[in-house]
């Protein structure tokens, strides 16, 4: 894949941390004092309760990067196939650190829940919650919520909690449940 102009780097990587923060808020997770940041130590940094650390949550909220960017027009190549996600899987399983992406991580994390879980078993689960996160992240009040997310990290390079929340539309001011089954 060909190394994105800075600009574009910058753009698609404010839509996927606001992917990130969308979806993290969504299973009960908020920005710790650091925030959500694109320059510099670019990046978002969560507090949660530990019983908010499902796997579920993790793992959609890893996967909300790759998703955000990818709706707004980034393509994201590496880790689409059950090919690639099995030459993963056998990455992780063999210790390498060959790759490590937001995938990678989320496939570490499933499997640490499921040790004794068959390739085809951990692929299944990715796939799940890549649905799920899709539906999230691509729900219209959730996705303007993105955006608005996005234009104000573009424009300030760094958010708190609180200015996160007050992008929120009226519509996503009540707890959002996405029913994942």
């Amino acid at each position: 894949m060909t190394p994105l102009p800075a600009d574009r780097f910058r753009y698609f990587s404010a839509y996927g941390e606001a992917a990130c923060v969308a979806t993290a808020y969504v299973h009960g997770w908020y920005l710790n004092p650091r925030g959500v940041r694109l320059d510099g130590d670019c990046g978002s940094y969560f507090r949660l309760r530990m019983i908010d650390n499902t796997e579920q949550a993790h793992v959609c909220m890893l996967l909300a990067f790759r998703i955000g960017a990818e709706r707004a027009g980034c393509a994201i190549n590496d880790l689409l196939t059950d090919e690639s996600l099995a030459e993963c899987i056998e990455d992780v399983r063999s210790g390498s650190d060959q790759y490590d992406d937001s995938a990678t991580k989320a496939v570490r994390r499933i499997m640490c829940e499921r040790p004794f879980a068959s390739d085809q078993q951990i692929i299944e689960v990715f796939r799940f919650y890549q649905t799920a996160t899709q539906r999230i992240v691509g729900s219209p009040g959730m996705w303007a919520w993105v955006e608005s997310i996005t234009a104000a990290l573009l424009k300030k390079g760094q958010l708190c909690d609180r200015e996160v929340t007050a992008l929120k539309p009226l519509l996503l001011l009540m707890p959002l449940s996405v029913e994942l089954s």
